[in-house]
């Protein structure tokens, strides 16, 4: 019966104590508390904008701009791993609050839900070749005429523009991401590879033993922006408090940089 009370007598002094935490302690749990936790849908298929790494978890330039502004705005983001075709439908049944999956903004969708500030405002279609004295006389597109390039099947119509550039649709190597195209160029089976800008940059990047240069094929620009449900003012306030933040103090740059590298980042400021 003593031990039994003396037990009681234990719990009940730690229960105490566990009770009267100090100011700060309970400030921060206080502030902890306070943080909202938006709900993102998120394709993570496509590497370098949002994919998942080798442990599982959402990364990506874009992933790591919208955890960046997160934080920057004051609330926090569960990135769900969800089809594109759910979009409009998620944000209006409420099931996710924010979409970042390189959504451009267009009229038709601007009609449908709210965007943020842009995060990129660019998009172009490159060769990437080596620079190497091989390559010194191909300086313009014409100079591929005759040439071979390998571009990803999943690119949009990257085949009819190789074909376009090449002169010959049997100058087209037709591969299965833009890893192989970059490959083919490595192991010299193409003198170049068509792709978007930013994922042959990227691809580039994990590759520093070989020296490369870029010729733009095509600059469209186009603004890429994360939505929110039609009306959602606050949360909308909260993206562009946040991006501007994260842009205003070098944040941004420092993300941009770390995806791309020096050289697309340059290209970025002209």
């Amino acid at each position: 019966m003593k031990k039994y009370l003396a037990l009681c007598l234990t719990a009940l002094a730690l229960g105490a104590c566990s009770d009267h935490k100090t100011p700060e302690a309970q400030q921060q749990a206080s502030a902890a508390a306070a943080v909202p936790v938006y709900r993102v849908g998120s394709h993570l298929s496509y590497p370098p904008f949002h994919f998942v790494n080798e442990k599982g978890e959402p990364t990506g330039f874009e992933v790591e701009v919208l955890q960046a502004t997160a934080k920057a705005g004051g609330f926090d983001v569960e990135i769900i791993n969800t089809p594109r075709s759910g979009l409009e439908r998620t944000l209006n049944d409420g099931s996710l609050d924010i979409w970042s999956s390189t959504i451009s903004v267009k009229p038709e969708r601007a009609e449908k839900m709210d965007f943020s500030q842009p995060f990129l405002q660019h998009d172009s279609k490159v060769i990437y070749l080596l620079d190497n004295d091989d390559n010194k006389n191909i300086q313009t597109l014409q100079d591929f005429h005759g040439k071979t390039l390998a571009v990803n099947k999943f690119s949009k119509n990257p085949a009819e523009l190789a074909a376009k550039i090449t002169g010959s649709r049997s100058n087209v190597m037709i591969t299965d991401s833009y890893h192989v195209s970059m490959k083919a160029v490595y192991g010299k089976r193409a003198d170049g590879a068509l792709d978007n800008g930013y994922v042959l940059a990227y691809a580039a990047k994990q590759q520093p033993g070989f020296k490369m240069r870029s010729i733009v094929v095509e600059n469209e620009k186009k603004d890429f922006a994360f939505a929110v449900k039609k009306g959602n003012t606050e949360l909308l306030e909260k993206l562009n408090k946040g991006l501007q933040t994260v842009k205003s103090n070098g944040t941004y740059d420092k993300l941009f940089e770390k995806w791309f590298g020096s050289a697309m980042a340059a290209q970025q400021q002209q």
